[in-house]
């Protein structure tokens, strides 16, 4: 196999066991699918052009779905509000700034049915789900601003036009190709994850010199565990995160102590079917 060949077969391998099953998982969900490919146009995903990151045409849908009051020029007057005004040239921002109205809504001047004075506008109807439209976009072709280049993400979810997730889908045989070109340059990995409840979890922590690598080490365990064995459980990783929180202020302050911490915190009794941490 050429290392040319490599990207390609990657590829295949990720629209075969990633992409493919996360869109019929989707799917069933009552998500709309808009797969796409190299020649796709933008109408494709309801845009005009490339640059736009947002469907027009559904946001305003959706915005006299969720508030049938409004008027045509309320719904322009609204979707400026969202993806034109801008606080500042800070991406970061920006985001906070888009975020915030998403949560707390916007409103117009009034409501010409009724006569009632700033009326909230709401982007998202939580309490109706039938009101809300998603669709999921596979290949979503975006040109970079001020080039004819393009960046072209996985999969990204839109709630009512807007998009809201990213997702980039990884090759199974990635994570294989990565271990063995690091094996051929004699790199070797430190802080690969292991289990906190594996009887040999004290010997590999032992292995390490220094105090901060060892609670570093520690740390790093634990997360793993956490993503990996609790996520059905949002009331345990809450009462494990204010321990965490508690272990990292002291590691700020004393690694010698933060890493006794994290000990005893790996060495409790806890799995996901036991009730709290008791170290």
């Amino acid at each position: 196999m050429s290392a040319k060949d490599t990207p390609a077969q990657l590829r295949l391998d990720e629209r075969q066991h990633v992409e493919k099953p996360l869109l019929d998982q989707l799917a069933g969900l009552g998500w709309e699918i808009l797969d796409l490919d190299a020649k796709q146009h933008p109408g494709d995903s309801h845009r005009a052009n490339f640059t736009e990151v947002v469907m027009l045409p559904v946001l305003r849908e959706q915005l006299k779905v969720i508030n049938p009051w409004l008027e045509d020029d309320q719904v322009d007057e609204v979707v400026k509000q969202l993806t034109a005004n801008f606080p500042s040239t800070n991406l970061l921002q920006n985001n906070r700034h888009v975020f915030n109205q998403l949560l707390e809504n916007t409103s117009v001047s009034e409501n010409r049915k009724t006569g009632e004075k700033s009326p909230s506008v709401k982007f998202i109807d939580s309490k109706n789900r039938d009101n809300n439209r998603f669709i999921a976009v596979c290949q979503f072709k975006v040109r970079i601003l001020g080039t004819e280049h393009h960046i072209v993400p996985d999969i990204v979810l839109f709630l009512n036009g807007l998009p809201v997730v990213v997702v980039e889908c990884k090759s199974p045989k990635a994570r294989a190709i990565t271990d063995a070109f690091l094996e051929s340059k004699g790199i070797d990995v430190k802080m690969e994850p292991i289990s906190i409840l594996d009887e040999e979890f004290q010997k590999e922590i032992e292995k390490h010199g220094r105090t901060t690598t060892k609670a570093a080490e520690i740390e790093h365990a634990i997360r793993h565990h956490l993503e990996v064995e609790l996520d059905d459980d949002p009331e345990m990783q809450a009462s494990f995160a204010e321990e965490l929180r508690k272990i990292f202020e002291d590691f700020a302050k004393n690694g010698e102590k933060s890493t006794k911490s994290w000990k005893s915190f790996a060495n409790a009794s806890w799995t996901p079917e036991s009730s709290r941490p008791t170290g």
